[in-house]
C-alpha cells in the first residue's frame, strides 16, 4: 500500500508550494456540455464536466460554464478550462491544476492509504467501464441516441449540433468497436453494470459517504458525477438499473446538496 504514486485525482503534486492565490472573483471559464434541467436535478450529460463543476462549486472557485469552442478545444476533449491565458484539458489534470492554483490543500487527505487505493481503482472502473456501458447504451441504440441528441441539441450552437450528428456518434461507435463493446451482447453488458453498481452499493452500505466519512470526498465525487448523468437519460433499461440502487440514489442527493446545492430541488427530508 505504500507505493501508490501521487495522483491528480487528489491533491496537487506541488500544492504545498502555493504561495499566492489569484483574485477571489476572477472566474475560470469552463467549457463543456450545457446544463440540463429535470423537475428534481440539474446536470450535464458529461460526468467529467459534472466533476469539475462540483469541485469548483464545493471549494468556492468561481467559474462560468461556457459552450464548447471548436477553435480552441485542445485534444478534442471536454471539459477544458481557460484562465489568464492558460488552457487546461482533461478533468483529472484540471482538478490538479485547480488544486495548485487555488490552494485546495486538504482535498483527498482524509483518505488513508488503503482507502485511497480503493478509490483510485473505483475511479478507473467508473471512467473506463461504467462510462463505456453508458456510452454504448446511448450511441449504439438508435432510439436512445435520437432522444439524447434532441435533449442536448436544442441548447447548442448550430456548428456543434452538426458536429454531434456527423462526427461524434461515429467516433464513439468506432471506439466502442475497438474496445470490444460492440461485440458483447447487451445482456452481458447490462449484467456487468449491475455487478459494478452492486459492488459500489455494498461498499457504501449504510454510511452517508464512502468509508464512513462525514463529508463527501474524491470517491463520492467520482460516483456522483457519473450517476448524475442518468437523471437526464431516456427511460431505458440502463436508467432503470441505475435508479434501482436506492443506496446510490440517496448518495446522489447528499452529494448534490453538499457540493452543488443549486443543482437539486429535492426536499431535504428525502434522504
Amino acid at each position: 500500500m505504500q507505493d501508490i504514486p501521487p495522483s491528480p485525482y487528489y491533491r496537487g503534486r506541488h500544492a504545498s508550494s502555493v504561495s499566492s492565490l489569484p483574485p477571489a472573483n476572477d472566474p475560470v471559464h469552463l467549457h463543456g456540455l450545457p446544463l440540463q434541467h429535470t423537475p428534481i436535478f440539474t446536470s450535464t450529460h458529461s460526468p467529467f464536466v459534472n466533476k469539475v463543476c462540483a469541485f469548483f462549486s464545493y471549494h468556492g472557485i468561481p467559474y462560468i460554464l461556457e459552450p464548447v469552442d471548436l477553435d480552441i478545444q485542445p485534444k478534442g476533449k471536454i471539459p477544458f478550462v481557460r484562465y489568464h491565458g492558460q488552457v487546461v484539458s482533461d478533468e483529472r489534470v484540471i482538478l490538479e491544476w485547480a488544486t495548485e492554483t487555488f490552494g485546495v490543500l486538504e482535498w483527498g487527505t482524509e483518505y488513508d492509504e488503503e482507502e485511497r487505493a480503493i478509490a483510485i481503482v473505483i475511479q478507473r472502473m467508473m471512467d473506463e467501464h461504467v462510462f463505456m456501458i453508458s456510452t454504448y447504451s446511448i450511441f449504439a441504440i438508435s432510439d436512445n441516441w435520437a432522444a439524447t441528441i434532441h435533449t442536448i441539441g436544442h441548447n447548442m450552437l448550430a456548428p456543434l449540433r452538426r458536429m454531434l450528428h456527423s462526427r461524434v456518434r461515429s467516433t464513439y461507435l468506432e471506439l466502442l468497436t475497438r474496445l470490444g463493446f460492440m461485440g458483447t451482447s447487451q445482456k452481458s453488458l447490462y449484467g456487468e453494470l449491475r455487478c459494478d453498481l452492486g459492488a459500489l452499493s455494498n461498499l457504501l452500505g449504510s454510511d452517508r459517504y464512502f468509508f464512513g466519512k462525514k463529508k463527501p470526498g474524491p470517491l463520492d465525487l467520482t460516483v456522483w458525477s457519473h450517476l448524475m448523468t442518468y437523471m437526464l437519460r431516456p427511460d431505458d433499461e440502463v436508467t432503470r438499473i441505475v435508479l434501482g440502487y436506492g443506496t446510490l440514489m440517496r448518495l446522489i442527493k447528499r452529494v448534490t446538496r453538499e457540493m452543488t446545492p443549486r443543482w437539486t430541488r429535492a426536499p431535504d427530508d428525502e434522504d
